[in-house]
Parts: C-alpha cells; structure tokens; sequence
C-alpha cells in the first residue's frame, strides 16, 4: 500500500523564502524622498484532499450453521458483524492524475489462527470465505463490489465457476475503477461496505476456542 501526501509543508517554506529574498532586495534600496509604504500580500494554499480507510470498531463472531448445508462440512458464519468498512477520497483530480493513483481497492485476507490463544493448523486460513456486501457507494457508478469467496473446503461443484478459493490472497472486497471520474470537485465520495465471512471446515475439526485476525487493505495504482 502506497499512500502518499504531498509535502504542504515544504511549498509554504519555499513561498517563505521568496518573500523574504524580495525584502532583502528592497531593503538595498534607498526609498524615495525617505518614505516608504507596505503592500498587503494575500494568497491561498489549497488542500488537495487525502484518500483514507477506516475500519468500524468491534469483534466479528462466528457461529455454528445448523443444519449444515454440506454434510461433509461444520459451517459457520459472521452473520452481519464484520464492522463496516469505509473509504474517503477527497482527493481533486489534479492530485490523482499527478500521483497516477487512478484506481483503488480495499482487499482482505485472513491469517494469524490461534486456538486457546496459541497458533494452530486445525483451522486453515483457506478455511475463511466471504460475501462482500455494499452499504452504500454514494450513488457512485464506478465503485463495486468484490465476488464471493469460497472456501477451500467447497467441493468444485459448489464454488461456482472463476472465483477464488480462500480468503488468504487479499481478496476483494470494493474498489474503484476510476477515481478521475468522481474526483473533487464533483466531489469525491464515501464509500462503504461490508461482508459475510464464513468458516468451512471438515467434520472432524478438533473442538476449542479459536481466534483469527481479518486484514484489510486500501491499495492505490495507476492499474488494476
């Protein structure tokens, strides 16, 4: 992930140094008849906006699916508890098309698995799917939601044809095709969205209080 700001800070020092060279230069100068005068110099550094990921506060529990819709399967699901997660582009299309940050995503992979609170391969990461969902993309045309996941587990005939299998490889969740196209001053947007995330695990899965971190990114490129 690179996010990047623009160094405000260095154009001010810079505009700085310009008016304090300018001042040397009429100090030199002897004023005329011994009078001088000042004049006022205003300008304005305009902020031009940041992109940013949020992440809503809470713990996403899972719980048993029963009856399990796959006999050779135990199922479970987060139901609605992923926190939201939400995306603001202030972003002007002058930052953008000068970054070359056109597009974004937000993607997520499961990892770190524990049981009792030690790591553990009873359950595997490629274990986890999901169900993205859109909360609302501010009526935006050029934000989507990701695909589903399947889980490892799912047998050929139940994960339908083309999508991943794991939630292990920074999977999408939403992204932007073009951000140029709903860049300030349109203005950009907030966008947000969610998931179910599921468990699939083979009948035999050795019992216990397990834990797993979900990890989500915000990526930024000039391609998708």
């Amino acid at each position: 992930m690179r996010l990047r700001k623009v160094a405000k800070g260095a154009a001010v020092a810079a505009l700085g140094t310009a008016i304090a060279l300018g001042g040397a230069m009429l100090a030199n100068a002897a004023p005329v008849g011994g009078d001088s005068a000042d004049i006022p110099i205003v300008f304005e550094i305009e902020d031009d906006g940041e992109i940013i990921l949020e992440v809503g506060a809470g713990t996403m529990v899972l719980t048993e699916v029963d009856p399990s819709t796959d006999p050779t399967q135990r199922q479970f699901t987060s139901g609605t508890t992923m926190p939201t997660v939400t995306v603001t582009d202030t972003r002007t299309a002058s930052k953008i098309a000068a970054d070359g940050d056109v597009f974004w995503w937000v993607a997520g992979s499961v990892y770190d698995v524990t049981k009792g609170g030690t790591a553990t391969t009873d359950v595997l990461p490629g274990w986890f799917g999901w169900v993205p969902v859109e909360v609302d993309f501010d009526g935006s045309p050029d934000v989507f939601i990701g695909d589903p996941i399947c889980s490892t587990e799912d047998a050929a005939g139940t994960c339908p044809a083309g999508y991943d299998l794991g939630l292990v490889g920074k999977e999408l969740l939403f992204f932007s095709v073009d951000s140029l196209l709903t860049a300030a001053p349109a203005p950009g947007g907030v966008y947000e969205a969610t998931a179910e995330v599921f468990l699939h695990a083979p009948t035999n899965v050795p019992a216990g209080v397990y834990g797993a971190k979900l990890a989500i990114d915000l990526i930024l490129d000039d391609a998708l």
